[in-house]
């Protein structure tokens, strides 16, 4: 049984789907140095992601937030933009607060990836419930919101090759004006806002968030 209002797709995974994707992908470290940012005139997405994921008898490979431009016109392909974060040594996925450089452009769709691995490569994509629409600009930072991931997976049967299992999903979107303070004051908090010079971009964000109300 899938969650039809959240589940976009769920299959085994083709490795070559996301090499013709057009994605850019990155792995989740830390966050990058703000002069990356200014070098390839790009601007930032802030958010926070939690993810309580209960799954039985697979193994956890990673998420993939990725977010689409809508099309310009006729032929012209949208931008994406993605982000992997891998789990920890305990398959868990920690609840952080994500600095992520973006080209600049409306973003009209954001997606919620999750790859797991048990007799093979599984692939659930999700959409959050509402729409989720930003605007990206050279050099400063849009605060997003929080998005909160539930996702279970139940075995329901299984053999040498393959397994059947339920999927119950969803992906909650707060981008509420008290989200979004919270999370710009946990960046502030953060090491890197300073040793990678992130502050400043950080207080013109809640100075513009605190203007907009």
């Amino acid at each position: 049984m899938i969650n039809k209002r959240a589940v976009v797709r769920i299959g085994t995974m083709v490795c070559a789907s996301f090499l013709l994707s057009g994605c850019s992908f990155r792995a989740l470290k830390s966050w990058p140095p703000r002069q990356e940012m200014d070098q390839r005139k790009q601007g930032a997405i802030l958010l926070k992601l939690t993810a309580d994921m209960k799954m039985s008898a697979f193994q956890f490979q990673g998420i993939r937030l990725i977010w689409r431009t809508g099309k310009k016109g006729m032929g012209d392909a949208s931008l994406v933009n993605s982000l992997r974060i891998r789990p920890d040594m305990q398959n868990q996925f920690s609840n952080d607060v994500l600095l992520v450089p973006l080209e600049p452009g409306i973003y009209t769709e954001t997606v919620v990836a999750v790859n797991f691995i048990g007799h093979e490569a599984q692939l659930v994509e999700l959409t959050p419930q509402k729409p989720l629409i930003f605007t990206v600009e050279p050099g400063k930072i849009t605060v997003i919101g929080r998005l909160d991931l539930n996702l279970l997976l139940n075995v329901i049967s299984q053999t040498e090759d393959s397994r059947q299992f339920t999927t119950n999903a969803l992906v909650r979107v707060d981008d509420g004006a008290q989200a979004k303070t919270e999370i710009l004051e946990e960046a502030l908090r953060r090491p890197e806002s300073d040793t990678l010079q992130w502050r400043d971009a950080l207080e013109a964000a809640r100075a513009g968030l605190s203007a907009a109300r």
